[in-house]
C-alpha cells in the first residue's frame, strides 16, 4: 500500500511521465527516467538497429547560400516526410565547407508525429547520408533526453555527436576563415542575381556557378 508521502508522490510521477509500453507498471521498480526515453521510441511499425528503433523517411531539400554560419558552403533546410508522404517536420543542417563536420541547427516535428521516433529517423539520415561527426548548435536543456539517445545513435552508426553554443558559433566559423574571399564573393552573385530579376529561391539556392 502506498501510503507515505514519498510513495504518493513517487506514483504520481510515474503516472505523470511514464508511457512505455513495456513498463510493468510499479511505481517502485519503474524508473520515469527510463520509461520518457523508452516512449520516445516505442512502436511497433518501426525497424530497429541495436536498441534503436526509427521509421523510415525521406527528405526534401532547399539549398540557402545567403549569410549562412558555414558559407560559403549552404544552409539545408529540408521538410521531413514519412514514407506514405505525410509531412512529420523539418530540419535545418549545413556541411562545414572543411567537409569534416555537419551541424544541426534545429529539429521540430509536428505535434501529432511527436514521439514516435522521427528526431531520432533524422539524425540516423544524417549520419548515414554524410558518414562524418554531428555538431548541434545550443541544445535546448529541455530535450536533454532526445539529444542523449541521439548521441548513442550516432556512435551505434560509427559517428559522434558533440554541442557548440552560440556564444562559441564565431570561434568555430574561424577554421574557415581563410575562405571569407569565397564567401564575399558569393554574396555578390547572390546580390546580382537578385539584381537581375531571379527568383529568391533561384538566386539564393545556387553557389559559386
Amino acid at each position: 500500500m502506498l501510503s507515505s508521502p514519498i510513495a504518493l508522490a513517487r506514483r504520481a510521477l510515474h503516472i505523470f511521465h511514464c508511457r512505455a509500453p513495456a513498463c510493468p507498471d510499479d511505481p517502485m521498480t519503474c524508473d520515469p527516467t527510463y520509461c520518457i526515453a523508452a516512449a520516445r521510441v516505442a512502436e511497433p511499425r518501426r525497424k530497429k538497429t541495436g536498441n534503436v528503433v526509427r521509421p523510415e523517411i525521406d527528405l526534401d531539400v532547399f539549398l540557402n547560400h545567403m549569410k549562412c554560419f558555414t558559407s560559403p558552403s549552404p544552409d539545408q533546410q529540408a521538410t521531413v516526410y514519412a514514407k506514405d508522404g505525410a509531412r512529420v517536420g523539418y530540419v535545418t543542417y549545413a556541411m562545414s565547407p572543411l567537409f569534416d563536420m555537419v551541424y544541426i541547427f534545429d529539429i521540430g516535428i509536428d505535434e501529432a508525429f511527436r514521439r514516435q521516433g522521427y528526431a531520432l529517423a533524422v539524425i540516423r539520415h544524417l549520419v548515414l547520408t554524410y558518414r562524418m561527426p554531428l555538431t548541434t548548435i545550443k541544445e535546448v536543456y529541455a530535450a536533454h533526453l532526445f539529444w542523449a539517445a541521439a548521441r548513442e545513435l550516432a556512435m551505434l552508426n560509427d559517428s559522434s555527436m558533440s554541442t557548440i553554443s552560440i556564444s562559441e558559433m564565431n570561434q568555430e566559423q574561424a577554421r574557415w576563415e581563410h575562405l571569407r574571399p569565397e564567401m564575399i564573393r558569393l554574396e555578390n552573385l547572390i546580390i546580382q542575381r537578385f539584381i537581375q530579376g531571379e527568383s529568391y529561391e533561384s538566386a539564393v539556392g545556387r553557389g559559386l556557378d
